[in-house]
């Protein structure tokens, strides 16, 4: 697996954004694998000049947004455990995984008290490694942990068994999901943190748009954070390293915070129908 300082160009402020703004425009992850989708179901329907906003429209994409900007804020705004700003700054700090705040308050059982901001970043990575070598342990005969690693750094499906691999990502990130969100229901400050967030950046739906460059077929994302105000939920962001960490947690980190590259809107609306339909093929 690629040593973690190698990948912290990929979450970087964008040329076109400011450090402090709110503004973001990017081409969302797998935009290749997005775009033969949205190609395919212009073919489909009999209508190559279909407007994407009717295709979004019907493939569900809103039902993913607003999860979606709640996980932005966290990874490129202000995170409970990680200092942002910082964590962007410099390639040696841990860039946040925006599930940092399924963590919130989480009570330790053995000390009876909170878990510590350093806590809550050793779970997580070691959530991330338990996952990893799952994956690699009952798929020792293709390597598809590797693969898997591969696609997330490249955000790229190049050949057939890269769409396994990005379905395998895609199940082992909603199995985290769902187990976190369970947790919140004995955790009553995470899950005020969670309602709140989302109920704050639910404005930003209204802004978010989707542009398509005719020529090209190529996509990108425009979409401005709102303010979120959490009154009465104090937090103490922490600057954590990567050498606060084994390898296997530093592998673990980098591939929870990767994860988090399936739950994109146009990937999960759009691409998704076709990654588990083509699986067949592979076996």
């Amino acid at each position: 697996m690629p040593f973690p300082g190698e990948h912290q160009k990929d979450y970087q402020f964008p040329e076109n954004m400011q450090e402090n703004s709110r503004n973001f425009s990017n081409s969302p992850p797998f935009s290749g694998l997005i775009t033969s989708s949205i190609r395919m179901f212009r073919r489909d329907n009999g209508n190559s000049s279909l407007p994407l906003n009717q295709i979004l429209d019907s493939s569900g994409f809103q039902n993913y947004l607003l999860s979606y900007l709640a996980f932005q804020e966290q990874r490129k705004i202000e995170n409970p455990v990680i200092n942002v700003k910082n964590a962007f700054k410099n390639p040696g700090f841990l860039p946040p995984t925006a599930l940092e705040a399924y963590f919130y308050h989480q009570i330790n059982p053995e000390t009876g008290r909170s878990f510590s901001s350093y806590d809550i970043v050793t779970r997580i990575a070691d959530l991330g490694s338990v996952s990893l070598d799952s994956i690699a342990r009952l798929n020792r005969h293709n390597q598809l942990a590797s693969r898997v690693v591969k696609i997330l750094s490249e955000n790229e499906v190049k050949k057939p068994q890269d769409i396994l691999a990005l379905q395998e990502a895609d199940i082992v990130f909603s199995a985290i999901l769902a187990s976190l969100r369970v947790s919140l229901y004995t955790n009553p400050s995470a899950l005020k943190y969670r309602n709140i967030t989302r109920k704050e950046v639910a404005r930003g739906i209204k802004n978010y748009r989707v542009v398509e460059d005719h020529e090209s077929g190529n996509i990108k994302e425009n979409y401005i954070l709102p303010v979120v105000r959490r009154s009465g939920l104090v937090t103490i962001p922490i600057n954590p390293v990567w050498s606060n960490l084994t390898p296997n947690q530093q592998e673990g980190w980098l591939f929870a915070q990767m994860l988090g590259k399936t739950g994109h809107p146009l990937l999960r609306s759009l691409a998704r129908p076709l990654i588990y339909d083509s699986s067949h093929l592979l076996h």
